[in-house]
């Protein structure tokens, strides 16, 4: 449906604005509220409306009547087709401020009061570019790239402005192979060492003997090549990278920024953490806190963490493989909980825990909807909000890390 206009109003969750119908050839859905990508807040624009829906339309933008003052052209060629990045087409200043304007009027709508305290963003430190440690490439048909937007199709990049430069290093030389039909992605990392880890994923039935050498000897330049089929382990090139392949933080500047504020919050307590992955944050604090119980579901991070206790003689550490949900049916919560979930939240976990003990919950997370559900729930159970730190993890995206502090009123 063309000749509709509109008036976008903000960034909506998931990387779209959400825009009024202001004029449109059926007058039923004027005023409607309808999802447009690569708009900015006051722009009026013309669109075109691609679904319909009872409460709300989805479109895309065809035209800028009146363009924003915060408008800048995205410096990426891939930007309109890939989906890695949303809000490129503004400056990391308003990007930040329309993010937590995000966050809080996510809180207003799911807890239904407005946030009485202010959001710290602490993410001035966090570079715009070049911060990504690590990317996913994917291949089809001779292509070798990210996906674009809601789609399995895939664009061919020579270059990602937001991944580091070391990366981009080892994507040129990627793209100057031939690679076999085998392999259907490669992720780049940088590993702390500062050398360059190539994982590669495969997905065969079987596979033939020395099939594995032969996929590494393509790449022969890297030392640390990792495959993996089925997501399974099958080869690595040494020792030292067989445990990788698992979650870590992309932006190690602002995994240094998130440690700093739980290290700040932590006091000499008893600690549960829950989602403690290999200890990313326990083995920052555990200096300073009495008793640690971390909980965390991959027996690969887990083993990670033992073998780390056991190195550095660390006594006051116990790690737990289950699930969140299940450890905290079963044990007490310590006086401070710490809980960093993924994208779906925590509720579970928290439904189940006894907070009885508990005097302090600081909760990290990536999601800002689940985050605000659960500290609804939070709520019930008689904690309060007292500080909320925001911290821009992926500039360019939409995405925003949440950091709230909770005591017991």
């Amino acid at each position: 449906m063309k000749n509709t206009k509109a008036l976008v109003k903000n960034l909506a969750y998931g990387g779209n604005f959400a825009a009024h119908i202001t004029e449109a050839t059926n007058p039923e859905i004027i005023n409607k509220t309808i999802f447009i990508p690569n708009a900015l807040p006051g722009e009026e624009v013309e669109v075109e409306i691609t679904k319909d829906k009872k409460n709300f339309a989805e479109g895309k933008l065809l035209k800028i009547i009146k363009e924003s003052e915060h408008r800048k052209e995205a410096p990426c060629e891939y930007f309109n087709e890939c989906g890695g990045c949303q809000i490129q087409h503004t400056n990391i200043e308003y990007q930040r401020e329309l993010k937590d304007e995000l966050l809080s009027s996510t809180y207003k709508k799911i807890i239904g009061e407005e946030l009485d305290l202010d959001i710290e963003n602490l993410s001035k430190e966090i570079p715009e570019f070049n911060y990504r440690n690590k990317i996913q490439l994917h291949f089809k048909d001779n292509t070798t790239g990210f996906f674009k937007e809601a789609t399995n199709d895939i664009i061919n990049i020579d270059s990602c402005l937001i991944a580091s430069k070391t990366i981009n290093t080892a994507l040129a030389s990627i793209k100057g192979l031939t690679l076999p039909k085998e392999i259907i992605g490669i992720d780049i990392e940088d590993l702390p060492s500062k050398e360059t880890l190539l994982i590669v994923k495969l997905r065969q039935k079987k596979l033939s003997p020395n099939f594995c050498e032969k996929i590494a000897s393509i790449f022969k330049e890297y030392k640390n090549v990792l495959i993996l089929n089925n997501k399974r382990h099958a080869y690595s090139s040494n020792e030292n990278i067989k445990n990788y392949g698992n979650f870590s933080q992309v932006n190690n500047v602002g995994n240094n920024i998130l440690n700093k504020v739980v290290l700040e919050h932590i006091t000499e307590t008893n600690v549960t953490e829950l989602y403690a992955g290999s200890g990313n944050f326990t083995f920052n604090y555990d200096r300073k806190a009495k008793d640690i119980h971390a909980v965390e579901l991959d027996n690969k991070l887990v083993k990670r963490a033992k073998r780390k206790i056991k190195n550095k003689k660390i006594s006051n550490i116990k790690f737990f493989t289950s699930k969140a949900e299940d450890f905290t049916k079963t044990n007490p919560i310590f006086e401070t909980l710490l809980l960093d979930p993924p994208r779906e939240g925590a509720l579970k976990a928290l439904e189940n825990a006894n907070l009885d003990n508990t005097k302090k919950i600081i909760y990290v997370s990536c999601n800002m909807a689940t985050f605000c559900r659960d500290i609804k729930l939070l709520n019930l159970k008689g904690f309060k909000l007292k500080k909320l730190h925001s911290l821009d993890m992926f500039p360019q995206t939409a995405h925003l890390e949440a950091i709230g502090i909770l005591t017991k009123e």
